[in-house]
């Protein structure tokens, strides 16, 4: 099932004229607890996050550049109730939004993860992927292109 979800929006994206890469099994994830996840996991990247599935969990992961958090950001993400927000390297510590300012600079990106039911259907996880990504770009934020830069060399 999950690798039939993650093909459908997929295709979905290169039905849209959206870039995304290829469908690839990627290692070294962890869960929402923090947890590493021991199988590698399907995942595609679109030029704004990493979409990938694990359990019952599919996921978006957006990298910005930290230089370019501002308040607008938080603005925009008051608008969904499932994310976190959490260092590139030190992961798995989500950040709380009274210390984010601080804990943001402390690495040269930062990482937003918005967590939805593998139940969704995949027209509404694209509808949220938009909006999302909508949002995101009204702030005025600086989206890592994971299509573009290798952050396994980061």
């Amino acid at each position: 099932m999950n690798l039939e979800k993650i093909t459908r929006i997929r295709e979905s994206f290169l039905e849209n004229n959206e870039k995304v890469g290829k469908l690839e099994y990627t290692s070294g994830n962890y869960d929402e607890e923090g947890v590493l996840i021991e199988k590698d996991i399907p995942t595609i990247t679109t030029e704004f996050c990493e979409i990938g599935i694990y359990s019952n969990i599919i996921y978006f992961t957006f990298v910005i550049n930290s230089n370019s958090y501002n308040e607008k950001l938080i603005d925009s993400l008051k608008n969904f109730s499932n994310f976190k927000i959490y260092g590139f390297k030190n992961f798995l510590e989500d950040y709380n939004l009274k210390d984010l300012e601080n804990e943001i600079k402390k690495d040269k990106y930062f990482q937003v993860n918005f967590n939805y039911s593998i139940d969704e259907k995949v027209e509404f996880l694209l509808k949220q992927y938009q909006e999302i990504k909508k949002n995101m770009l009204k702030s005025k934020i600086e989206i890592i292109n994971q299509l573009e830069i290798d952050l396994t060399k980061e």
